[in-house]
């Protein structure tokens, strides 16, 4: 179960898109999937190795209510700090489809 009050951050989930651009060449852009709120903290201290054998580029976790709609192609906005970070890896801590944790890498 999550505590209330933990999940203060509001993210948008995004996923990769193609457009065409002005000339007909390629543009990579982003297309939104939905808003939510999360729980978005820095990996740190001993932990960093246990994140590490999951998702090795993995700097990031964000907490958030059960989704079964994504994937590691998607990436995550945080809105409050403006970062944009790239999902490495999905879990599902307890497996009773209560929270999703994302492990994530911040995006260049």
């Amino acid at each position: 179960m999550i505590r209330a009050g933990t999940l203060r951050d509001h993210v948008r989930i995004d996923r990769p898109t193609k457009a065409k651009g002005r000339t007909g060449q390629t543009v990579p852009g982003w297309e939104e999937v939905g808003w939510d709120y999360a729980e978005v903290r820095d990996v740190g201290g001993r932990e960093i190795e246990l994140v590490s054998q999951r998702a090795p580029r993995a700097t990031v976790i964000v907490r958030l209510r059960w989704r079964d709609d994504l994937d590691t192609a998607m990436s995550v906005y945080d809105d409050g700090s403006g970062r944009r970070l790239n999902i490495e890896a999905i879990t599902d801590p307890d497996g009773r489809r209560v929270e999703t944790k994302l492990f994530c890498s911040e995006a260049a």
